[in-house]
């Protein structure tokens, strides 16, 4: 609330001002660590979908080619990690990813119906995303 109120004063009452404004938050906090970050062990990772997408192939060609362990490297870090559960691991940030997507969309239409400034100051584009995934 208190980071809207400044902003509102230079508004002279545009709420379309305002919704882009809060629009705007919103995509930054889907763009966030917030939202995206998981974790391996003691340590934040966030693999975005071509990443994800190419360490998805890798490890399915390993597999078929007999490999039971695979190795996921993050900012100079190595994982070694089971090829099942690298996989299924995929799987879960993708659902993850998936989810906040959806949580995101939702967030904005909802600022979209929204119709008085009153309502938009006090709406929390933070919640209903899931919990931040461990591995």
């Amino acid at each position: 609330v208190e980071e809207y109120a400044e902003y509102v004063k230079t508004l002279n009452g545009s709420i379309k001002q305002l919704k882009s404004f809060i629009k705007e938050k919103i995509t930054d906090y889907d763009n966030s660590s917030a939202i995206n970050l998981f974790t391996i062990g003691n340590t934040k990772v966030w693999l975005d979908k071509a990443t994800r997408v190419g360490l998805k192939l890798r490890f399915e060609s390993e597999k078929v080619t007999g490999a039971t362990q695979t190795t996921l490297w993050y900012n100079g870090i190595s994982f070694t990690l089971n090829i099942d559960d690298a996989i299924a691991m995929l799987y879960a940030i993708e659902m993850y990813a998936s989810a906040c997507y959806d949580n995101t969309q939702k967030h904005i239409a909802n600022i979209d119906a929204i119709e008085t400034i009153d309502e938009l100051i006090v709406y929390d584009y933070t919640s209903g995303y899931p919990e931040q995934l461990t591995f």
